[in-house]
């Protein structure tokens, strides 16, 4: 098995010693944006690491050193091997590295990825190493057979992230080549895309793909292209194929949950099933089997099977769900909160069981500034104009943009982790205090 938590077949000056570290600062980047803390990461000279070195100076009390220490553990697999606990003896980032070795050296046959929890709280998935290195075997399969030869892996995408785990952390040793590590949040593309030569295999999202045709980057002749962590627009990938007709696009369906599943190089094929998976109907749902696990997952998407290793994908089911008898279609009671003029964009989700379920807001608001408390009370009045048989909300989270994890995507929030807003209930505030 490829200890990918300890070799490091990168170099660059971005790049850390070993897998692990790279793993460990890139999850304290992701529960820095989850709290609101962004702005810290576009500044070069911060280091992530200083989290655990000084929690209090980031408003890190007891509870949120076990919640974080508890995630942290549960992704590599410290509650099998008995270490979880020393987490919270060991607060520093040398200290949590060394716990998180010993661990390894134990047992580091599976590792837990969280779903982005963009309509309800983010959820564990585990994975055996070896599942997600047959991923990365039918990859390079899949790569060596591309008109451009992959000499190099360009990563932009968190490698704590499923995504960037297979692609930034084993796919390098499977593979044999150097890994670079870009941060987008704190190295301009003007900066990085400089460095890159043909033969680069450069992996990005969706959203930095569309950000690089905007901003009319000249790339190399010859690269290949690497896209995941949602769907690229037809347009977008239509445009990368028509501006670089040398090189290869390849776009990856996968999920936290089931991985890479499918994927296709040319615009508007079919999608190819990576050659272990079986997908089966059952009723209108659609359901993956591992031929060599018994791994089964069952799909968020609508699907159409166009032949047996090929399909195409017709978008998300439609995400309503039943609140005290009534069912509530997440997306479109955003679309009409933002509707509201002081509102720039909104997303909801929910807390709770299903006979107990509870919706949750979080409001980008166009102020500049914390609202007052006459405002949310207005903000409230409208709702219950506006929203129909729709339950009231158990809180209401307002900021100045919306909660994203390090790969851009909207995310779920804890909103007892954000003050109450003075004078009201439901209100609290994630603008940053000056």
């Amino acid at each position: 098995m490829t200890a990918w938590w300890r070799t490091s077949p990168g170099c660059g000056a971005n790049a850390d010693s070993d897998g692990l570290q790279r793993w460990l600062r890139d999850f304290l980047r992701d529960v820095l944006q989850r709290r609101g803390l962004s702005e810290l990461l576009a500044d070069p000279e911060f280091d992530p690491a200083s989290l655990l070195d000084d929690p209090r100076s980031f408003a890190m009390n007891s509870l949120d050193m076990i919640s974080m220490a508890s995630r942290a553990a549960g992704s590599l697999g410290l509650d099998r091997t008995g270490l979880s606990d020393l987490l919270l003896a060991r607060r520093s980032f040398q200290g949590w590295l060394e716990v998180m070795r010993r661990s390894l050296q134990a047992d580091d046959s599976q590792i837990g990825f969280y779903s982005s929890g963009s309509t309800g709280s983010p959820v564990m998935t585990l994975h055996t190493v070896d599942h997600l290195l047959t991923e990365c075997q039918a990859f390079e399969q899949v790569l060596n057979g591309l008109d451009v030869a992959p000499r190099r892996l360009i990563s932009t995408v968190p490698s704590h992230h499923i995504y960037g785990f297979i692609w930034s952390q084993l796919l390098p040793g499977v593979m044999s080549l150097p890994v670079y590590r870009v941060h987008p949040a704190t190295s301009l593309p003007t900066t990085w895309v400089k460095t890159l030569k043909d033969g680069d295999v450069l992996i990005c999202t969706p959203d930095l793909w569309q950000l690089l045709l905007q901003l009319d980057m000249k790339l190399p002749d010859r690269f290949i292209g690497i896209s995941s962590a949602g769907a690229l627009p037809a347009d977008i990938a239509r445009a990368i194929r028509q501006r670089y007709p040398q090189s290869s696009l390849l776009e990856i369906y996968g999920s936290t949950e089931s991985a890479g599943v499918a994927y296709r190089v040319q615009d508007g094929s079919d999608y190819r099933l990576l050659p272990y998976w079986q997908l089966e109907q059952n009723q209108e749902r659609w359901k993956l089997h591992h031929c060599k696990t018994d791994l089964e997952v069952e799909l968020q998407d609508n699907l159409l099977k166009t032949g047996p290793e090929t399909i195409q994908l017709l978008g998300r089911r439609d995400a309503t769900i039943k609140i005290n008898g009534h069912n509530v279609q997440l997306s479109a009671l955003a679309e009409i909160i933002e509707q509201h003029s002081d509102v720039a964009a909104a997303v909801v989700n929910t807390s709770g069981t299903d006979t107990q379920r509870q919706l949750h807001i979080f409001l980008a608001l166009n102020h500049e500034s914390q609202p007052s408390a006459p405002w949310c009370q207005q903000f409230n009045d409208w709702m219950d104009t506006r929203l129909g048989n729709v339950p009231p909300p158990a809180s209401v989270v307002v900021g100045a943009s919306l909660p994203r994890s390090s790969l851009g995507k909207v995310i779920s929030w804890q909103p007892e982790s954000f003050p109450r807003i003075e004078g009201t209930r439901l209100f609290r505030s994630a603008f940053t205090v000056t």
